[in-house]
């Protein structure tokens, strides 16, 4: 047996996802979300009924497929754009983790903000006191000219 065109393959595989046992019995209450409808009205199985359903259902498709398609889009040209300045972006990237590693990049705190934390300001933020009590103990060394 060949193989399968692609766009065949998808709708084989989208139609056996579709009838998977954790999704069909989710399609009802989905379809009643989406057309504003309720399961009950659903199985008089009206004419207006059911083209408010399908009137809905297209609008949710098309403007599904418009979000998805501006995104890819989008990402398609961010990664052409990234693909044009690689070098130059691994060229920063590798400068930057090395200065970071060097210690020669300084992420300080403010000293207001710093010591309202570590006089137990908001207790949210006071878990991170460790990281800001060691950030102005580096900024006090660095400026009495201790440290490298």
């Amino acid at each position: 047996m060949g193989h399968l065109p692609l766009p065949i393959a998808a709708f084989v595989a989208g139609l056996a996802s579709f009838l998977t046992p954790c999704v069909l019995p989710l399609v009802p209450g989905y379809v009643s979300l989406i057309s504003g409808v309720g399961i009950e009205e659903l199985k008089a199985q009206q004419a207006s009924v059911l083209r408010k359903v399908m009137l809905n259902s297209i609008a949710f498709i098309i403007g599904f497929s418009i979000v998805f398609v501006t995104l890819g889009a989008l990402s398609t040209a961010v990664g052409q754009l990234a693909s044009q300045y690689k070098s130059l972006l691994a060229h920063f990237m590798l400068t930057s983790v090395y200065t970071a590693l060097k210690g020669q990049a300084r992420f300080g705190v403010p000293s207001s903000l710093a010591s309202h934390l570590l006089s137990g300001g908001r207790r949210a933020l006071g878990q991170f006191s460790p990281s800001f009590s060691a950030s102005r103990r580096h900024r006090t060394r660095s400026r009495k000219g201790s440290c490298c």
